[in-house]
């Protein structure tokens, strides 16, 4: 019953702005840090959600599919993926991916990672990005920091501490669920 109630509510408390609360969402980004990215509508990541592995539970999954769970610390685990606001507040998730998937294949293989790969100006305004880790694709979309080979400059190291300031906003969103 409860699992019922919780997918019941859930279109109502994690939703994806709509066009007249888009402008007010990256307006909050803006005003989040210090250091200012412009264009931030949200920020993705993935967490890993420790469950009973499924053979060992039900032992009908093939022995092909034992590994799949695992995630890299041996843990087996599904993975959810979420985008979050300014204010920490969910506005998708997808879960369910086995633990061992990569971030940026669990994103290819959600709606929304879809949509914005796709077709990003559906869903988001002009000029507008979503923050990501470096385990994410850059696209016109997905803004990613830049790849440290021991030879960034100041400026890309500038770069990159801005990104992330305002990216740890999932970060803290996934540590209140744990």
């Amino acid at each position: 019953n409860n699992l019922k109630y919780i997918t019941s509510i859930s279109d109502l408390v994690i939703k994806w702005p709509c066009n007249n609360e888009q402008h007010l969402t990256l307006k909050k980004f803006q005003n989040l840090r210090n250091k200012v990215l412009p264009g931030v509508f949200g920020a993705i990541d993935g967490c890993h959600i420790k469950i009973l592995a499924p053979w060992v539970k039900r032992k009908v999954m093939p022995p092909l599919n034992k590994s799949m769970f695992y995630n890299r610390k041996q843990v087996p685990t599904v993975i959810l993926q979420g985008i979050v606001d300014a204010e920490q507040k969910f506005i998708n998730i997808f879960c369910g991916w086995p633990g061992s998937s990569h971030d940026a294949r669990v994103l290819r293989r959600s709606i929304i990672g879809n949509r914005l790969l796709n077709n990003p100006w559906e869903i988001l305004p002009r000029e507008s990005f979503i923050l990501g880790d470096s385990a994410y694709p850059l696209t016109e979309a997905i803004m990613t920091p830049y790849k440290n080979n021991g030879y960034l400059t100041p400026a890309q190291i500038f770069f990159n501490q801005t990104l992330s300031s305002s990216r740890v906003v999932v970060e803290q969103s996934f540590g209140k669920l744990i």
